[in-house]
């Protein structure tokens, strides 16, 4: 692959976020990007998006300790009061590169107290003891820190809260033995289904959210709670019983997880330059995502602004969707007249936030910094970047072709505390005139960015200029080893070129 010119996107491409000035003060902004991000539901995450005054956030504060209040008929409480104490214990005795309460260690103490007794894998390099205060029935706890590796074991017998089974571990390591321990996978226990669980659970006072508009995303618990109108409902309809799929409209959808280990599903309809279409408000973004009974289980239809990438035009949005086998039908109308809707087969996996894995490979030719700082959950957007995926996958021979994909919680050399990513790239497919093609570029060591605001998560990106492909169709594979845990893994995007 001598001809093909790779330049590295992220030195050209800045990540850093803008700051903007927001209307809401410092101290009621920062609860949510704060401790309590780890205990808020799916539900006020998305109601804090509307709030936009420092009195709805007040109120909006206010309703999260209410919610949580064992006793709200009293004047104490009890969840805010030993909330705020754990939160002082975890800044006390876990700090590290950041903020003790802001640590995984942190985020587990603050969510589920102290463990019933820690594992320890060597000898105490340094103890210290915290005192967390005495549980419903039992003694004062203690923690014990120990270097490199520890596990929290939590018993349901001595735990107030239900943890779903008799025993729970949650495994941290030191890795460079500078008291930044990290959250890993044990085999015992599913800890992020155990934090949602855990946060759940305390939900027990009467502290309203207020209504999620019709407009956003319905979680799998209430998928009723969006009534499409009847012409989006014949389009989708349509959509599930077409035989081929339309050339008019084309989707892409993924999946990824925030820093604070939130799992979301993006989701982009991509529409070739056309007739009635223009870069402007106005439009309608509608679309279901059914299980294998045909039960919706994510339902929403919304107002769109339509936004140009070079010779077509896309809309996009997150969901939140549980790990199953599904089928999504997505479309856009424009007015009351629909344009267009297809149907997708979808397989969400689940994403563990600890652990090592890259992205889904995008292909694109639109890669640009964003003016805005993004949310954490912003479809196809890393770390201030957004990649707009070329859905339809044609792409011209003027273009250079960007590939892209995220890397999180990869090896760290210890000296450089850099990942060590090896490439391959090869490029295998066929011209129109039926040519078999196969081209290898030889294995190189990637430089990767850790993306802003999104600790463990690394871009890599490149681009390959197009002008020396014959029209055809092809498959870029990208084998990647991290090089730090010796592990490999394949990644793979079809693409088609013309002149």
């Amino acid at each position: 692959m001598k001809s093909i010119r790779i330049t590295f996107v992220l030195l050209a491409v800045s990540f850093a976020m803008a700051s903007f000035a927001s209307p809401i003060s410092k101290e009621y902004s920062d609860f949510v990007t704060g401790p309590a991000h780890f205990a808020l539901s799916k539900e006020e995450v998305s109601a804090w998006k509307n709030v936009r005054t420092n009195e709805e956030a007040k109120a909006f504060i206010d309703r999260f300790f209410a919610r949580r209040d064992p006793t709200p008929g009293t004047p104490a409480n009890e969840y805010r009061e030993g909330f705020e104490e754990r939160i002082r214990i975890a800044n006390q005795n876990f700090g590290a590169a950041l903020p003790g309460a802001m640590t995984d260690r942190g985020r587990v103490f603050i969510l589920l107290g102290a463990p019933t007794r820690i594992r320890k894998s060597q000898q105490a390099l340094a103890a210290s003891t915290i005192q967390t205060g005495p549980r419903t029935g039992d003694a004062p706890s203690t923690i014990q820190s120990y270097s490199p590796k520890e596990i929290w074991i939590y018993e349901q017998a001595k735990t107030p809260f239900d943890i779903g089974q008799p025993v729970a571990e949650i495994g941290f390591i030191d890795q460079y033995g500078n008291n930044d321990f990290k959250i890993e996978r044990t085999a015992q226990t599913n800890y992020v289904a155990l934090f949602e669980s855990v946060a759940g659970s305390f939900l027990t006072g009467d502290g309203s959210v207020p209504q999620l508009a019709a407009t956003q995303t319905t979680t799998a618990s209430a998928p009723a709670a969006v009534v499409l109108s009847e012409s989006l409902r014949a389009a989708i309809d349509q959509a599930r019983g077409a035989a081929d799929p339309p050339k008019t409209i084309f989707a892409t959808w993924g999946e990824f997880v925030t820093a604070e280990g939130e799992h979301f599903v993006p989701v982009q309809l991509y529409l070739p330059e056309g007739e009635g279409l223009a870069a402007e408000a106005g439009y309608t973004f509608f679309g279901t995502v059914e299980n294998a009974e045909g039960a919706g289980v994510v339902t929403f239809e919304e107002p769109a602004t339509l936004l140009k990438s070079h010779a077509g035009f896309y809309v996009a949005r997150s969901l939140t969707v549980p790990p199953g086998t599904y089928r999504g039908i997505f479309g856009l109308a424009k007015e009351v007249t629909v344009m267009s809707s297809l149907a997708v087969p979808m397989e969400v996996r689940g994403i563990d936030p600890a652990a090592p894995a890259p992205s889904m490979l995008i292909l694109s030719n639109d890669v640009q910094p964003l003016a805005e700082a993004q949310e954490p959950t912003d479809p196809f957007a890393f770390g201030g970047l957004k990649v707009v995926p070329k859905s339809d996958g044609l792409f011209r021979k003027s273009d250079e072709l960007w590939y892209f994909f995220e890397m999180r919680n990869p090896g760290l050399d210890p000296e450089t505390k850099q990942p060590r990513l090896m490439l391959r790239l090869s490029v295998i497919g066929k011209t129109n005139e039926g040519r078999g093609v196969r081209l290898n570029a030889p294995s190189d060591l990637m430089a990767a960015q850790e993306l802003k605001g999104v600790p463990g998560h690394w871009a890599v990106g490149q681009s390959i200029p197009l002008a020396t492909f014959h029209p055809g169709s092809y498959t870029l594979t990208a084998r990647v080893t991290d090089e730090t845990l010796g592990t490999t893994y394949t990644l793979e995007q079809p693409f088609r070129i013309v002149e």
